[in-house]
């Protein structure tokens, strides 16, 4: 099934706040263990169910760049969560 104008703007809108975010994180202007407060369960699925579609359109456009803060972001959510998991913090810090 094809993609419809709706899908395009759906994935332009969520990977644009994302990518955002990303940008904060990066820049040190929002701090990691807020936006996993915030975000992380919507980034974590977001760019699994983005991901592909990225890759392709930053290699059919030969735009590598497009949306590497979102994955940058996922990125260190993953890394911080399997940190604390390992750490056993993860679910302490869910209950506060």
């Amino acid at each position: 099934m094809a993609a419809t104008e709706d899908d395009h703007i759906s994935l332009m809108v969520v990977s644009v706040f994302f990518e955002n975010m990303g940008l904060l994180y990066k820049r040190r202007l929002a701090p990691l263990d807020l936006l996993d407060d915030l975000l992380s369960g919507p980034i974590i699925t977001s760019w699994k169910k983005v991901e592909s579609i990225w890759i392709g359109l930053r290699i059919e456009y030969g735009q590598p760049q497009w949306v590497e803060w979102f994955e940058l972001l996922n990125n260190a959510i993953i890394e911080r969560l399997a940190r604390l998991e390992e750490n056993n913090q993860y679910a302490s810090l869910r209950s506060q």
